[in-house]
């Protein structure tokens, strides 16, 4: 064999040594690139369900709220009422004393 069909055979491997060493860092790139976007997903995943955790208090908050308010409002409702009921009551103990059947 000639020297130069001798090199020349050498370098084809070497070559395709290259080619798929170029090819095998352009995979693991693309790999970095996946797993570094899985990071972020997995990171606003992590935020998101913060956030909900937070949101699903306030709505406990104001169910609480609102069930006070709704007690209160009940407990006027019956004031109003049993005031009523007295001063309706009240003219007809003024005028005789006894209440009017």
């Amino acid at each position: 064999m000639s020297e130069k069909k001798r090199v020349q055979t050498q370098k084809e491997p070497q070559e395709d040594l290259l080619s798929s060493m170029n090819h095998l860092i352009q995979r693991i790139d693309t790999m970095v690139s996946l797993f570094e976007e899985a990071s972020k997903q997995v990171t606003q995943a992590d935020n998101m369900e913060d956030r909900i955790n937070d949101l699903t208090k306030q709505l406990e908050m104001l169910l609480e709220q609102n069930k006070q308010i709704a007690r209160g409002l009940i407990l006027l409702e019956k004031y109003v009422r049993g005031r009523s009921k007295l001063e309706s009551m009240a003219p007809s103990f003024a005028n005789n004393g006894n209440p009017s059947s």
